[in-house]
């Protein structure tokens, strides 16, 4: 045998060697996404995706009853698997979930982003009994009585922009991280411009004056000198602040308001603007600016709509 062929008989050899030593390696690696049943079945190599219990145990047939009670994950997916993930997507919206759902068996295990629940929505739960105050550190998004806390103001200023989304770009001081924006249009040529200033301190979750911000909104790729009317609502510790308004009007250590206060918070119970509409021009190049300063925290929505 010459030397190049005892070179390559060499170098096979070694490349069987190798893929034989990693055979109980790659064999541990795919029975971990198989069921015991299937691991001691004829099959030695899983041909598709398994679930398995957090515990990795396999317990054999069991109810419904305790496969929910102790978070058996492994009855759940092939549950939502013998129904068919045709019929659990179009029930789950009679729950009240509307968002759409990815078309895999892991959203029987709660990976599908759904919309607010409702019971995180007020802040009297009757098996708690009667609240210890108006403001007692619920949190829900509106008080007892239905009075509409900013954490609502902000879920409803998100859910009034328009389909169409818009390339934004931050600049300056606290850009992308204190301040931040989203752009959106609509079929019609509205363009909605959301944007909000909040910090993840929480010693300075209340309020810091030292972190507003100036902000300008330009808006551009408009027909140039289009007219656009400009409506700012605006969410802060002066508007549409429930929260404020009662501590404003409330005597001290005051936990419920009278009937005449409880007239006054219903009429403060608005999405505030910031001020009355304004009329802007865009430029020859198409372009607009709105410039106003942004407390911290804070939220502002614009709404541009040619006039």
């Amino acid at each position: 045998m010459n030397k190049p062929l005892r070179s390559i008989s060499s170098h096979a050899l070694l490349i069987v060697i190798a893929i034989i030593m990693m055979a109980p390696f790659a064999w541990m690696v795919l029975a971990s996404f198989k069921t015991l049943q299937d691991i001691e079945g004829p099959n030695i190599w899983p041909t598709t995706w398994m679930p398995q219990n957090y515990d990795e145990k396999f317990i054999g047939p069991t109810t419904l009853r305790n496969a929910l009670a102790h978070s058996r994950n492994v009855v759940t997916v092939k549950l939502a698997q013998s129904m068919g993930l045709n019929y659990l997507i179009n029930y789950l919206p009679r729950f009240g979930f509307s968002r759409p759902f990815a078309k895999n068996l892991s959203i029987s295990l709660g990976t599908a982003e759904v919309t607010l629940a409702y019971w995180v929505v007020s802040d009297h739960f009757e098996e708690l009994g009667r609240p210890p105050a108006l403001l007692h550190g619920g949190f829900g998004t509106r008080t007892v009585g239905e009075l509409r806390k900013p954490r609502w103001w902000a879920l409803a200023l998100l859910e009034r922009l328009f389909p169409d989304r818009l390339a934004v770009a931050l600049t300056g001081d606290g850009a992308g991280s204190l301040v931040e924006a989203i752009g959106s249009r609509s079929s019609s040529g509205e363009v909605g411009v959301l944007a909000w200033n909040l910090t993840l301190d929480q010693l300075k979750a209340s309020g810091s004056a030292d972190l507003a911000r100036p902000v300008t909104v330009a808006v551009i790729g408009l027909e140039p000198g289009a007219s656009y009317v400009v409506h700012h609502d605006r969410v802060d510790d002066d508007h549409s602040d429930i929260a404020s308004v009662w501590g404003r009007i409330k005597d001290g250590d005051q936990d419920w308001p009278t009937e005449e206060q409880w007239s006054q918070l219903r009429a403060a119970d608005r999405l505030d603007p910031l001020g009355p509409d304004e009329t802007v021009v865009a430029d020859s190049d198409g372009r607009l600016e709105v410039a106003f300063d942004l407390p911290m925290p804070a939220m502002s929505f614009l709404t541009f709509t040619p006039a």
